[in-house]
């Protein structure tokens, strides 16, 4: 008597939790994987020299969703960044809580490309290569 209403009872959840499986699984496998996030951590320094003959740098520190611009001579910002998207080799940031030294010249929320160069440990950012610094040369040139 009781046999037919547990096996119809039992044929419902087996039919629940094919239909939960049929619509979760695929909704599981679209969330983005970020391949780069762990590759900008640290610091990326740009040298030359301006048209008078003095020498410039520029840096880069990302460390765990804060950043930080430096520049010789004079310009120091920091804030939070996010990653917003990737493609392919191309990440996409979102700088936010932007303050320091020349941050008034700096939209409150700024959206930064990167394309990341694994092959040779370099970004590019506003088509300008930035490369790693090591940590021995970070503590010699004093930045970060």
């Amino acid at each position: 008597m009781y046999g037919d209403t547990y096996g119809f009872i039992a044929i419902l959840c087996v039919l629940f939790a094919l239909l939960n499986f049929a619509y979760f699984v695929p909704v599981i496998s679209r969330r983005p994987v970020v391949l780069y996030k762990n590759f900008i951590q640290g610091t990326w320094l740009k040298k030359g020299v301006d048209s008078a003959g003095t020498n410039w740098t520029f840096s880069y520190t990302f460390k765990d969703g804060l950043f930080e611009m430096k520049g010789d001579p004079q310009f120091a910002v920091e804030g939070r960044y996010r990653i917003v998207k990737e493609v392919e080799k191309l990440l996409i940031l979102e700088l936010s809580q932007i303050h320091g030294e020349s941050a008034h010249t700096v939209a409150p929320i700024m959206q930064v490309s990167i394309a990341i160069d694994n092959k040779n440990d370099k970004i590019v950012i506003d088509n300008r290569s930035y490369e790693r610094v090591k940590d021995a040369a970070i503590k010699v040139l004093n930045i970060g």
